[in-house]
């Protein structure tokens, strides 16, 4: 799980650094600086790319409980506790924060789930929420089930 989580992180950073590129693209495109024939592509400001990227990772994570990347590896995250309620509004906002402060340090935050029994990272804790696998229903098994339902009724022998 610890080398997945650390996939979908990477992943993730990359999947939003590219839709901050392409936002930035098409905003430089529609208003070009003055003076200028060509759009400059040197890149935005840092700290709206990093903006992009906490609104990114929190608003997903509140709406769905995954963001791309864990849709992709199949994890999703929700509140510790008994039962498996998705995280809310402000918990995920925690949890986004303290995925950014605890990492900037040279990762310590996610480094903590090496020593942690559980695995946790260090925001998880903090944030009371844990990382679970996304067990999904088998979709086609019903679908399997009524059609041999309906070949054993149609295919009687005499």
């Amino acid at each position: 799980m610890r080398s997945v989580r650390l996939l979908t992180f990477f992943l993730d950073l990359s999947i939003s650094h590219f839709c901050f590129r392409f936002w930035h693209y098409l905003w430089i495109t529609s208003f070009p600086s003055p003076g200028r024939s060509l759009p400059d592509f040197s890149g935005g400001s840092p700290f709206f790319e990093c903006l992009f990227i906490f609104v990114y990772f929190w608003i997903l994570v509140t709406l769905w409980g995954q963001t791309p990347g864990m849709v992709l590896l199949g994890i999703r995250v929700i509140e510790d506790g008994p039962g498996s309620r998705p995280s809310g509004i402000f918990r995920t906002f925690s949890r986004t924060f303290l995925l950014f402060v605890t990492n900037l340090p040279m990762g310590i935050g996610s480094l903590f789930s090496l020593l942690s029994p559980s695995g946790k990272t260090l925001y998880d804790c903090m944030s009371q929420t844990r990382v679970i696998w996304d067990e999904k229903p088998d979709l086609a098994e019903p679908a399997r089930e009524s059609v041999m339902v309906h070949f054993s009724k149609t295919n009687t022998s005499p």
